[in-house]
């Protein structure tokens, strides 16, 4: 096998957990899961992902024979940001909301970024559930619910969050428990080739501005080049959700699940022979029965042999 496939197709490490969790149950009661009738244009898949500063390199082209091939990075380590994205399988998307690793939040932060986008900060740049709840200060309005479909991180749901969606009609439904990477849209096909965009736009800023590293500053205006790329209605409709698609995985992709299917038991012999039978008693009874019988003839049979019948019968007449 060639060295060059080997480095292209590299082993995919996955999740014993992620890979039991995903069966034709749960992905079957998660699509049955149907209380309210909502059209496409109403199922918003909400997530997020992180952004640094130092970007992925990517391949160049050199002359053949060069013994060393580099491309330059802002830095050894990057920063992050957290991008949280909303969409639905029409088009329709909540503005990007970008959490910067800072104190306090500037509005010069989102310089040239996607027109209508918000943030806020955080001392790590994560996302927290003050976070989620300012990201969801879209446009909801209870004349008109919606269905919002998260992953059940802890960060996701709070009780302020719960009661604000109750005020505001919005329908919280949460993918179930290591099934969003199959199940999550944003996870599926849609955040992967923003990355990959990202990082080309990365680096074709380094090259446009010469001796600059790039920041968290920057990020957004970054973003703004590889979102309209990445989010097309063919990688939200991977997953399933919108256009409706029960039926979308085979059999192949339950099959790291199959151990934990419980067994069908065997009723068969059962349902052909109808006639009472009567209960039958443990094995290590019968066992310890047939040990007895057998230790009990063993002791008759010495007596027999160390004794004759006339002295047997003398010591039972005697009683000893």
């Amino acid at each position: 096998m060639p060295v060059s496939f080997k480095k292209r197709a590299y082993d995919e490490k996955h999740q014993l957990t992620c890979n039991r969790s995903f069966n034709k149950t749960n992905v079957g009661n998660f699509f049955k899961n149907e209380r309210y009738k909502f059209g496409p244009e109403a199922i918003y898949n909400i997530d997020k992902t992180g952004l640094t500063t130092v970007q992925r390199t990517v391949r160049v082209i050199v002359f053949k024979g060069s013994k060393q091939v580099g491309q330059a990075r802002s830095a050894k380590r990057g920063c992050l940001v957290t991008l949280c994205c909303g969409v639905n399988a029409i088009g329709n998307c909540i503005l990007p909301y970008f959490i910067f690793p800072r104190v306090n939040f500037r509005p010069y932060m989102l310089n040239e970024a996607p027109i209508g986008s918000d943030g806020s900060a955080h001392v790590s740049g994560w996302m927290t559930a003050p976070n989620v709840l300012k990201c969801m200060h879209a446009k909801p309005n209870p004349s008109s619910p919606v269905l919002v479909l998260l992953d059940n991180y802890e960060s996701h749901i709070s009780v302020d969050i719960l009661n604000y969606y109750k005020e505001v009609g919005i329908v919280l439904l949460t993918f179930p428990p290591h099934c969003s990477k199959k199940l999550q849209p944003l996870d599926l096909s849609v955040y992967g080739p923003l990355k990959t965009y990202y990082n080309t736009a990365a680096t074709d800023w380094l090259v446009s501005n010469p001796g600059k590293t790039s920041t968290i500053y920057e990020i957004p205006k970054l973003a703004a080049v590889a979102l309209p790329q990445a989010f097309k209605l063919q990688n939200i409709a991977s997953a399933g959700i919108g256009p409706f698609n029960s039926n979308l995985f085979s059999d192949d992709d339950y099959l790291c699940s199959a151990v934990t299917d419980p067994s069908v038991p065997n009723t068969k012999i059962h349902l052909l022979d109808k006639t009472p039978q009567p209960p039958q008693r443990p094995r290590l009874i019968q066992i310890m029965e047939l040990s007895n019988k057998t230790h009990q003839l063993q002791l008759i049979q010495r007596l027999a042999l160390e004794k004759t019948p006339k002295e047997v019968e003398q010591k039972g007449k005697l009683g000893y």
